[in-house]
């Protein structure tokens, strides 16, 4: 351990001190004295530590001071060396810096607060240099600092976050972290080797003596998230102790010593393992008083332990194949007190290249060899080695590297026996099989060696033979397993009962002088059957058919029946063997459910599917599915033709369709088109028998009901009947109801036929209806003003039309065909109106017409005449309907 001692504000002494312990330590071994005068702030170095990655100790003045060249950077942290003479010599760190010779010799820091003071500071393995400011109590983290180079500029001091510990040791107790003004809670602390990986710092410390008595404090830092987790113990048996704790260093060894500002030293077991942890143990030592001071030790440690003697070595290999021995070397040895790693995050040592030889300059092998690999500490014997105890060295040393190189090593040595192996049959575990005619594979004697070359049993040059006779049974089920003798080849025969069975046989040299070596054969037989399944005839259906029961129902696994807790469908087993084009059956494999898919084609199916022994997967067993899928008679449709209750419907109009509701297997029933699904039934539109005279309706393709304008008013009944396309069949029928209304004004078509000029036909508006009642003139209905109007007739010709509705043909009016249009409309009102044709041939005069009398006018039998024209015409006209 190194020791700076100070008398208040003064240059600082160094010492070392052995810490084997000891009755009085005294005033240890002085080393040199430095003095870190700036010209400002005391003069003694505090917070020292050493750093085991460059051999050097660091300390900073006990109260940082502002550097001269940048006001943001506080004077400094001095590296520490040995001169020739052996005494301690501060390396210059800022040649070119301004100022006094201590500012020269230190390494600026940044970070810092004013007034801050390096109250205790250690490094981990790493490198990492930990420090207390004592005014704050507060952690701070300087990386890397064994990197700094002269004039390299200023390191950064990391403030860490101080929590209350989640994860307390035990007799430990979570502490909130605080500082208390005038209160020291660490003055020195040092890191656990046994505790401190390459993820996390232990550190431990003490400061002021309090009330309670003198706590030990615990933090634990994550490097990760650069938080300290603070606990502490009272540690009794230190009563004796007065002021502070000068210093705190922990031995290789893990033993934690606490020097005291009295000069009292005291050995605390610091093994969390240990049945006297955390507490005082030894007699307590006596040292010299230290008013102002601090310590620092070497915790680097590495234990290198000797593997096995030349009466009990540590391994003994036979020479017969090259054979690396399972357990490593470093498996006893210590790295900073924990076991070896050699890779990883938590590596923390290496394997020195080369160091494995003969100890003591001893003789190799005269053949073959014994090599070591250096990532895992396993040696390995090479075929042919000669036999013989053999001792070899080697070295490990801790991770990462410090300095000087070598400084931390150690080295330990192995007893490693060979033996001459003529032969050597090795144990043979099958593992679960299943009965079959074929043997199993491989042959016993596959791994069996004679004199370090493979065992061979066949062929003309065989060099080993399994003897006769040997083949016993050691345990096992009331069955016998074969084994062929000439090839090594065990069968189980189909019929073995289930279970585990062992072996045993012995394997000869064909050479003289016999040498044997037996070898035991395990195996566990599981006994899987998978059974055919045959499902006989099934019908293709419009939807998926799950068929029953399962197809695992009749398999077993050691005579249980096979289920999910002793058998499973092997992955991608079910296969198609045959089926008909197109065709192809699913199988749940959880429940072994097979399903014939709809419109499967018809045909035979076969199936193959494998069952394997759970766990493990093996043996297996395969089985056939068959069925038959015949084709079933087509579904018959489903045809509605629905009621239609239309209402009131004009006349001279049309209904929706009929067939707007009607369905064929529930979709809408299409007539025509690529979708056509339906049809009407030729002469299915028959009309109700109570339906008014004179009366007839009429149904369009397209399912509209025609109601004709002079329809007679009253309720109508209708039914027709539409069918299933292209089948037409099956059928279905359906009513229709409706109440012509008769349209509120209804102009009608005269064809008057021949009229000779220079007469009048008859009223037009004799066949006009207004509400179902003939149109009165004047009455109910007048001649729209304007609207008799000529559509075609010989030039020159012109009609007039009376108020009456008698159409005027002039003497001299050009004989033709004639053809007027003309509008009439309720009366009183005005609307609605209507518009008809007329259409007449006018003859010449003298010659009589249709629709002309040709008896003079105002004679009484001709008026007689006249009245009987006009009531035929009216019949005649009856029943035309308006363009």
């Amino acid at each position: 351990m190194y020791v700076g001692r100070s008398n208040a504000s003064a240059p600082t002494n160094f010492f070392t001190y052995d810490m084997v312990g000891g009755a009085a330590w005294g005033n240890g071994t002085a080393i040199g004295t430095v003095d870190a005068n700036t010209g400002s702030g005391p003069r003694d170095l505090n917070a020292l530590a050493y750093n085991p990655r460059d051999n050097y100790l660091y300390a900073p003045k006990r109260v940082f001071v502002e550097h001269p060249d940048s006001p943001a950077q506080r004077v400094g942290i001095y590296r520490l060396g040995k001169n020739a003479a052996g005494q301690v010599q501060p390396v210059p760190m800022s040649p070119s810096a301004s100022g006094v010779d201590a500012v020269k010799h230190t390494i600026p820091v940044a970070g810092l607060p004013d007034g801050a003071l390096g109250a205790a500071a250690s490094f981990d393995r790493v490198g990492n240099y930990f420090m207390v400011n004592g005014a704050t109590s507060d952690v701070y983290l300087i990386q890397n600092l064994h990197q700094a180079t002269p004039d390299g500029g200023a390191v950064l001091a990391e403030k860490l976050e101080r929590l209350k510990e989640t994860t307390v040791p035990d007799g430990f107790e979570a502490v909130t972290p605080g500082h208390v003004a005038g209160q020291r809670a660490i003055t020195d602390f040092a890191v656990s080797p046994q505790e401190s990986t390459s993820a996390q710092t232990v550190l431990y410390g003490m400061g002021d003596k309090v009330t309670a008595g003198w706590y030990l404090h615990r933090y634990r830092i994550d490097l990760a998230t650069k938080k300290v987790y603070v606990s502490r113990k009272l540690i009794a048996g230190m009563d004796a102790a007065t002021g502070y704790m000068a210093s705190t260093a922990f031995r290789r060894d893990g033993k934690l010593f606490l020097y005291s500002a009295d000069g009292k030293v005291y050995e605390v077991d610091a093994d969390p393992a240990s049945a006297t942890k955390w507490t005082v143990i030894g007699t307590v030592m006596n040292a010299v008083a230290a008013n102002a001071s601090d310590g620092a030790s070497c915790m680097t440690s590495i234990d290198a332990t000797n593997d096995g003697s030349s009466t009990a070595p540590f391994a003994t290999m036979a020479n017969g194949i090259d054979e690396e021995f399972p357990t490593s070397i470093l498996n006893n040895d210590k790295a900073y007190l924990q076991p070896i790693a050699l890779s990883g995050p938590g590596q923390n040592a290496t394997v020195t290249p080369d160091s494995w030889k003969p100890a003591g300059g001893g003789a190799a092998p005269a053949a073959g060899g014994i090599t070591l690999d250096h990532a895992t500490g396993k040696f390995t014997v090479q075929k042919d080695t000669t036999p013989g105890t053999y001792t070899y060295e080697y070295q490990i040393c801790v991770s990462p590297e410090v300095t000087p190189a070598g400084a931390a090593c150690d080295k330990a040595e192995v007893v490693i026996k060979v033996t001459e192996e003529p032969i050597w049959a090795v144990e043979d575990d099958f593992g679960t099989v299943g009965p079959s005619a074929t043997p199993l594979a491989p042959s016993v004697v596959a791994n069996d060696k004679v004199a370090g070359v493979q065992a061979v049993v066949t062929g003309a040059s065989p060099n080993a033979k399994v003897k006769a006779d040997t083949w016993k049974k050691l345990n096992g089920p009331a069955s016998d397993l074969s084994f062929d003798y000439a090839t090594g080849q065990v069968t189980v025969p189909v019929g073995t009962l289930p279970g585990d069975y062992e072996y045993r046989y012995l394997l000869c040299t064909t050479a003289t002088p016999e040498k044997c070596d037996p070898a035991e054969v395990t195996l566990k037989v599981v006994v899987v059957d998978a059974v055919d399944n045959n499902f006989g005839e099934v019908s293709a259906g419009t939807t998926a058919m799950a068929l029953t029961p399962s197809i695992y129902g009749n398999d077993t696994v050691n005579g249980a029946a096979a289920d999910a807790s002793n058998a499973a469908l092997k992955p991608n087993s079910w296969s198609l063997v045959s089926a008909p084009a197109g065709g192809s059956l699913t199988l749940d494999d959880a429940t072994g459910v097979v399903t014939v898919p709809a419109n499967a084609p018809a045909g035979d199916y076969t199936y193959s599917y494998e069952i394997c022994a759970q766990p493990g997967n093996k043996p297996c067993d395969t089985a056939q599915v068959k069925l038959k899928v015949k084709s079933s008679a087509p579904a018959v449709p489903v045809v509605k033709a629905e009621d239609n209750a239309f209402g009131e419907v004009v006349a001279g109009s049309s209904t929706t369709s009929v067939f707007a509701n009607d369905t064929v297997d529930g979709a809408l029933a299409v007539f025509t088109g690529p979708g056509k699904n339906a049809e009407l039934k030729a002469g299915s539109w028959k009309a109700g028998a109570g339906n008014p005279a004179g009366g007839k309706l009429t149904l369009n393709a397209d399912g509209t009901v025609s109601v004709p304008a002079d329809a007679p008013a009253g309720d109508y009944t209708y039914t027709y009947e539409i069918c299933a396309h292209p089948a037409g069949t099956p059928c279905d029928a359906a009513t229709v109801t409706l109440k012509v209304k008769p349209a509120p004004i209804l102009a009608l078509d005269n064809h008057l036929g021949s009229i000779a000029a220079g007469s009048n036909t008859v009223s037009i508006f004799a066949n006009d209806l207004i509400n179902g009642v003939p149109m009165q003139a004047g009455v109910n209905a007048k001649l729209k003003p304007g609207s008799w109007k000529k559509l075609s007739g010989p030039a020159g010709g012109d009609l007039s039309l009376k108020e009456d509705g008698t159409v005027v043909v002039p003497p001299g009016t050009p004989a033709g065909a004639y053809e007027y249009s003309y509008e009439i409309c309720v009366f009183p009102g005005g609307a609605p109106c209507a518009v008809a044709k007329v259409t007449l041939t006018v003859t010449a005069a003298g010659l009589v017409g249709a629709g002309v009398t040709p008896v003079p006018v105002g004679a009484p039998w001709a008026l007689l005449l006249a009245a009987l024209g006009i009531v035929g015409l009216g019949r005649r006209f009856t029943g035309r309907k308006s363009a």
